[in-house]
């Protein structure tokens, strides 16, 4: 099992809400999408875990559907849900330049 330290999040903002696009830490980036791909990967697994250390707590990233079904990311401390991920710094977003 590895353990990614999440200490970034990038947002896009649609309407009100803000969507968080990528999360990253120490020489890594990556999509909301591979995290929760890779999250779900290891629940099956020895994979992938992330988290968020905050406050003195460490906070496990988690997978949960939104009201469409789509991934969306939370942080819980024992079995606890938190904001812990929204509070941590926010960069932009790395650009992906498109193939042509």
């Amino acid at each position: 099992m590895q353990a990614h330290r999440v200490t970034w999040i990038a947002r896009r903002h649609r309407g009100a809400a803000a969507e968080i696009t990528h999360l990253g830490g120490n020489n890594w980036v990556l999509s909301s999408r591979e995290v929760a791909a890779r999250i779900r990967a290891g629940m099956d697994a020895c994979g992938d875990v992330f988290i968020v250390e905050d406050a003195g707590e460490t906070a496990l990233v988690q997978v949960e559907r939104d009201r469409r079904g789509d991934p969306q990311l939370k942080t819980v401390v024992g079995g606890v849900p938190t904001d812990h991920l929204h509070r941590l710094p926010c960069r932009s977003a790395p650009r992906v330049e498109q193939a042509s």
